[in-house]
């Protein structure tokens, strides 16, 4: 593509016609800005500049219009020819990259996120962990983490399959993020392990919340769940630390599993706080139990 210094298209290869669809001849003298994104426009005539500038090509990523109606992501080599008579402008030679942008997208979104369930990973939970412990060191408020591992998921795996054990975990997986849209990040540790990340402002009685979530996700998990056409019920165990009681992220996360197992060994189906003091985690019962119990 060779542009005047009116920016307008002055030649087109015909190879337009496979990158964007256009005839050559349909784009003579039409201005560059009618066929660039109004988003990425600005950065493109910044990389074009004044005519007879610097003879050094510069590249971008930028979307241009294609014919069907849709944008194009193109990789755009501009050349600066001002001072040649043939030219008097700018030289653009344009390639088209989104079907590389989608694949990289595709690698990025499954660098963080369980290909299964479509949580996070657990390194994208951790690092979302540590930026939010970071920031509430700063400005104040605590941050907990819920620690789940399901407590009949092997015998649902053995019993019906692994197309019906992942058919669950996708199950789980939609009633957390349904029933705590509150949780800054929710992720699937492997196997039929999750985490949840709390967070309440400084002042608030944030023991009473972060225990009523769990009893909520207790609540939710114990309902029957249909897999394979079949109602089966699991139930979960969970165990919550806070950030007072960790000095990273790592911390926090060994902490909720500590918790997690103190309510597996109690027989399940219930969670517990972990308490650094003790180096334990202390029992919380459903409330119904608890109400019996007094």
């Amino acid at each position: 593509m060779v542009l005047g210094r009116d920016r307008r298209i002055g030649y087109q290869s015909p190879s337009v016609e496979r990158v964007l669809g256009y005839a050559p001849n349909d784009l003579d003298g039409v201005p560059l800005a009618g066929l660039v994104h109004p988003d990425d426009l600005g950065a493109l005539l910044e990389l074009l500049g004044p005519p007879g500038g610097e003879d050094s090509p510069g590249s971008i990523e930028a979307r241009l219009a294609h014919v069907r109606g849709d944008w194009c992501w193109c990789e755009i080599v501009a050349s600066d020819r001002g001072d040649d008579p043939n030219v008097r402008g700018w030289v653009l030679n344009v390639r088209n990259v989104g079907e590389r942008l989608e694949l990289e997208e595709q690698i990025r979104y499954q660098a963080f996120h369980d290909t299964l369930t479509g949580l996070f990973s657990r390194s994208k939970f951790m690092e979302l962990l540590e930026e939010r412990r970071a920031a509430l060191g700063r400005t104040g408020g605590t941050l907990a983490v819920l620690f789940l591992d399901l407590d009949a998921f092997k015998p649902v795996n053995d019993t019906l399959g692994h197309a019906a054990g992942d058919e669950l975990l996708v199950a789980v997986s939609r009633r957390l993020m349904a029933s705590l849209p509150e949780a800054r990040a929710i992720a699937r540790l492997g196997g039929d392990e999750f985490v949840i990340m709390l967070d309440a402002e400084r002042g608030a009685d944030v023991m009473k919340r972060f225990e009523a979530a769990a009893e909520l996700v207790r609540h939710v998990l114990s309902q029957p769940v249909e897999v394979s056409g079949r109602q089966v019920c699991v139930g979960a165990s969970i165990g919550i630390a806070v950030s007072g009681h960790a000095e990273s992220a790592d911390e926090l996360v060994r902490a909720a599993d500590l918790a997690m197992y103190a309510a597996k060994q109690a027989g399940g189906g219930c969670y517990r706080v972990h308490d650094a003091g003790q180096g334990d985690a202390v029992p919380r019962l459903p409330r119904g139990d608890e109400r019996a119990a007094a």
